[in-house]
Order: structure tokens, then sequence, then C-alpha cells
């Protein structure tokens, strides 16, 4: 098609095809030939008078170049957009300059900064006549509130971003504001809903043939799985992450950030510190992925339990260096990591001031999760005996409604060193509770591959009750197809558990 617009002397018809295709070749992974359809674009552009496909072009270059971490790329071509949209001034010149330049404070660690850039680029966005820069703007916005811990953000701009797609009608678009969705979900305590939407974006992923968007559900579904505990199953997706990604989807960090916060986070509750460090060079650079902030964090706690304490100050530092941020996350980070070392360091109270200031930091971000870890921590370091079980107490509740198996058990342990009997558990997270027990018979049958005519002969129903069933299960669930159900009822525990309940067939 470039060949053809060149022909036919049409430059900025053969510039946006080529720019076109490279975009195509990104959402599919192959970077190389994505690269080299941008820069035949930029040659084909080179000494035509500033026009919107040059915009559109730099544009491209802005979003490319943050995914592989250029960040003298992004300001390069943000600067240019600038003076693009000051000699031209379309709306949508505007709207892209705008969040050209909220890529570049987000590389810079200005996130406050860059929120209120993203917030003009979406205001210049709506002004113009394109949806999908709409798009585009919203999710630069989920992605900032990501990076702030701004959970109410993140999913108030996800869900904006969900609603344009599906009203375009575009499975592929839907993709990330869903998985976004999840994050949200997941940060904020609701994990059925993160194990909805998780399965909801396999679905979606499935549909489109998506790699980069496969890899992402590997990704969330192994974060979700290591807090349940299910640290085999979260290995093997870890493993399936990898083996999707190859050799060159890694330099994509929007997408492999994703997973190296997962294999943190997994080779912790593994206690595998190493391991955990050993995804240091992709984490630590505070201007790449979505989570940047939060995963910084999580390789301090892994250097402190390789014995490098004064590695995890040194992230405590850099965390309390950003140059701005909506909401406390850095120093609420930092604090954490700080007060584990002064337990380290000194006598095991010596902590418990700043853990104690983390887990209140926690609480006001609105992440239940890390409240509760940070809540823990104040109670193993706290000498105050009677503060110590409370607190335990406090945590264990919120660790048994999450349904966060292995820390629950912590918990216990510890407050078995004192004496006391805990829970054994009656306020674990029941991810169940949405699905009548016929329901979850039809759908466990459903996820084992039998079609709506076999179900409807094993339970000795009719097919059109069978398909009744579907209807109500996707409704409760949301979800909308047979990939994401499976998905979801195996994640969440209601195969393993449905199949160990069945009666056995006698002898």
């Amino acid at each position: 098609m470039a060949a053809a617009y060149a022909e036919y002397g049409d430059a900025l018809g053969a510039a946006r095809a080529s720019r076109e295709l490279g975009m195509l070749a990104w959402r599919v992974g192959d970077i190389a030939t994505a690269s080299d359809r941008l820069d035949s674009a930029e040659r084909i552009l080179d000494g035509l008078e500033p026009s919107e496909e040059h915009a559109r072009l730099l544009h491209a270059r802005v979003v490319a170049s943050v995914r592989l971490g250029n960040v003298d790329a992004v300001r390069m071509a943000a600067t240019r957009l600038q003076v693009i949209a000051a000699t031209l001034g379309s709306p949508s010149i505007v709207a892209r300059a705008h969040l050209a330049e909220g890529a570049l404070r987000y590389a810079e660690t200005d996130y406050a900064a860059a929120a209120e850039a993203d917030r003009r680029g979406l205001e210049a966005a709506l002004a113009s006549d394109e949806p999908l820069l709409v798009l585009r703007a919203y999710d630069q916005l989920s992605v900032t509130a990501a990076a702030q811990l701004d959970v109410v953000g993140l999913r108030e701009h996800s869900q904006a971003s969900a609603d344009l797609a599906d009203s375009l009608g575009s499975l592929s678009l839907a993709g990330w504001p869903h998985g976004r969705l999840a994050i949200a979900a997941l940060l904020g305590g609701d994990w059925d809903a993160a194990l909805r939407g998780i399965s909801k974006l396999a679905g979606i992923v499935s549909d489109t043939g998506e790699r980069r968007g496969q890899v992402s559900v590997c990704a969330l579904r192994a974060w979700i799985l290591t807090r349940h505990g299910q640290l085999a199953e979260a290995r093997d997706v870890l493993d399936q992450a990898h083996r999707l990604a190859g050799a060159e989807l890694p330099a994509d960090r929007n997408i492999f950030v994703i997973v190296a916060l997962a294999e943190t986070i997994w080779a912790l509750a593994a206690d595998e510190p190493e391991r955990a460090l050993g995804q240091r060079a992709a984490l630590e650079d505070l201007s790449s992925g979505w989570l940047p902030l939060l995963a910084l964090a999580e390789v301090g706690q892994a250097a402190m339990r390789c014995g490098d304490v004064q590695g995890g100050r040194g992230i405590a530092r850099r965390l309390r260096s950003v140059r701005s941020c909506v909401t406390a996350a850095p120093a609420v980070l930092a604090d954490w990591l700080d007060g584990h070392a002064d337990c380290t360091a000194a006598c095991p109270g010596a902590g418990v001031p700043k853990l104690r200031a983390a887990a209140s930091g926690f609480e006001r971000l609105g992440l239940p999760f890390h409240a509760a870890r940070a809540g823990l921590a104040v109670a193993y370091a706290d000498s105050d005996r009677a503060r110590a079980v409370d607190q335990g107490r406090t945590s264990l509740t919120i660790f048994e409604r999450l349904g966060a198996a292995q820390q629950a058990e912590q918990t216990r342990s510890m407050l078995r060193s004192y004496g006391v009997t805990p829970s054994r558990g009656r306020a674990r997270h029941r991810t169940g509770s949405r699905l009548s027990a016929r329901e979850l018979e039809v759908g466990c049958l459903v996820a084992a591959g039998l079609s709506n005519a076999d179900v409807a002969t094993r339970l000795f129903i009719s097919p059109r009750t069978v398909s009744t069933h579907l209807e109500r299960i996707y409704s409760k669930l949301e979800l909308t197809s047979r990939v994401a159900l499976t998905r979801y009822l195996a994640d969440s525990g209601l195969l393993a558990r449905a199949a160990a309940t069945r009666p056995h067939a006698p002898r």
C-alpha cells in the first residue's frame, strides 16, 4: 500500500500507510518491523511542510519510545509536536502534543505534571473528531493513575476507556482497559472482580490472538494466583508468559514489566528473594510500566531479604525523590522499606513507627492487602504483646477476607506464638458465592469441554435449560465466553473444589 501511494506521488498517503503498518506490527509484537516502518514514514515526510500526518507520526514515535524506554526520543518527539501544535493548532494535534508532554513528564517521574498534561490532552481530544485519540488520552490517564497507586482514578479512567472501546465495537481496543480494571480490583481488594476481569481479558485476547495481550493475561493471572497462595499454578502460568513473549517482546516494557513484577511477587512468596532480585534491571526504572513505584518497592523488599539492608534504604531514598505525585504513595512505600530496614539494623521495635505509618498510608490509599501486610510486620516487631495480638487479628481478618492463604497462615503462626488461638478461616473469601450449585455444576462441565448438548445429557436436562443456566452464569460473573468462564473457574479454585467434592462412581 505504501509503495502504491509513493508510485502515484502521494507522499502523505505513503507515510500514513507506512506508519499504520508499523503500529500494526507493534500490536502483534514485531518490534523490529514496527521500528523500520516508522523510520520509513519519517524519511518520506522529511522536508515536507508540517501536517497532521507529521503529528500522527511523532505521536506514534512517542508511544513506541516510551515502551522501549528511550526517554531522549520521547523528549525530541514531544518538542517537535509542540512546535507543530503551535503552528497548526487543530484540536487533534494539540491533543497529541499534550499527551506527548504527559508521556515525557511520566518518564521524568513528574507524575502530577504528567496527569495534568494528560487531562489537557483529553480535553483537546474530546474537541476533535477522533474517538481513538480520546481512547488514547483515557489510557494515559489510567497508566498515570496506576503509577501513583490512585486506585479510584485508575478505575474511573479505565472504565471510561473500556466503555468507549465497547461503543466502537473493537475487541482489540477493549482488552487493555479491562486489564487495567482487573489491576484496580486487585489493588483495591476485590479479588473476585479481578479474577473475573482477567478471565474476561483472556476471552478477548483469545478472540483477537494478540500475543502482547496473551502475555499480559498470564502475568496478571500469575499475580493473583500468587496472592491466593497457588504458587505452583502461578509458576506454570509465568513460564507460559515467557514462552509466549519469546526473545523480542521483552523490549516492550509496558508489557514485560508486568511479567517482571509478577515474577518478583511470586519469588518473594516462594521465599526465593535472589530470584526476585533477578528482575531488578526491569523494575528499577521509575519511568516504565504501569506500577513503577510498587514494583520498585518489591525490589527493595527482595534486597533486604537477601541481606542488603543498605540497598533497601537506597531504594527508599529513590522513592522519596520522585519529583511529584498526586498521592502519598512514594512516602508510604519508602516508610514500608525503611521500617523493615530499621527492624533489621537495630532492635526489632525500632521500625515500628515507620511500619505503622506505612500500614495507615496503605489503608488511606485503598490497598487492603498491603495495609494488612504492613500491619503484620508491626505485629512481629512490636514488643507490646497486647498491641501485637490486636494488630495480628486485624491483619488476619483482612487476609482471610481476601483469600490470601499464605499470609493468613503466617499471621495464625504469629498469633499461636503468643498463645492465642487464631481464627480457622471462617471469614474466608468465597469466590463461588455468585453461582448456585446447579450453575456451578453446569459451568464446570462446560469448562471441561462439553457442548451444551453433552451437558444436557449428563445432567438429564434440556439443552435449552443449559443455555439458560449459561446466560445466568455469564450475567452474574460479567463474562462473555466459554474461554473466560473456564479461566475464572480454574483460577478461583472452583474447578478443583468441584472435582474434590464430586461423588465417585461405585466400583
